[in-house]
């Protein structure tokens, strides 16, 4: 029932693989998205070069131009990001850097769905995990994000973390 609703959701088939393993985001998507934030800054900034506009005008689109920078940012950086699950918590890598979070040391779990459409059953889920140490922030493109939800459910179940009403009745839909 969990992988059903799961794969309902995120429009693909939900897996359960036993850990360890290694997640990352889909170098496809990031790769669209990277594109698409590379063309709004084009488009700002060839707007603000080529036409000089009035400063009420150019104060926004310079705005604009550092926000599609931003996002564009992230893609590069989420390109380099991997995370590696075990039975004993998640481990966020990139480059030399390492951070980590062990089931034991849990102290909230938030779930959160944002619909694509307006009442749709699709769209994306945003997981927060945090202890004291660290918080991680995935969202639900993340592969092997089944696996993930699976592994920080139980572990909050076991530590009988208190989860706030929208994440109880997320994690309550997905029968988690």
């Amino acid at each position: 029932m969990y992988l059903d609703k799961l794969s309902t959701i995120l429009g693909r088939p939900a897996v359960i693989e036993p850990p360890p393993l290694t997640l990352s985001y889909p170098a496809r998507g990031l790769r669209a998205e990277g594109i698409k934030g590379a063309l709004g800054l084009a488009l700002c900034l060839g707007i603000l070069l080529a036409l000089r506009p009035a400063a009420l005008i150019a104060w926004p689109l310079a705005g604009a131009a550092l926000l599609f920078a931003y996002y564009a940012g992230q893609q590069v950086l989420r390109r380099s990001l991997r995370f590696e699950l075990d039975g004993s918590g998640l481990s966020r890598v990139m480059g030399s850097r390492r951070r980590r979070l062990d089931w034991s040391g849990l102290e909230e779990l938030r779930l959160h769905f944002y619909p694509h459409r307006r009442r749709s059953l699709q769209g994306s889920l945003l997981l927060t995990l945090r202890s004291r140490e660290v918080r991680f922030k995935l969202d639900s493109s993340l592969e092997h994000f089944a696996t993930l939800l699976q592994h920080a459910g139980a572990a909050s179940r076991e530590r009988e973390l208190i989860v706030d009403s929208i994440t109880g009745a997320n994690l309550a839909e997905l029968g988690l």
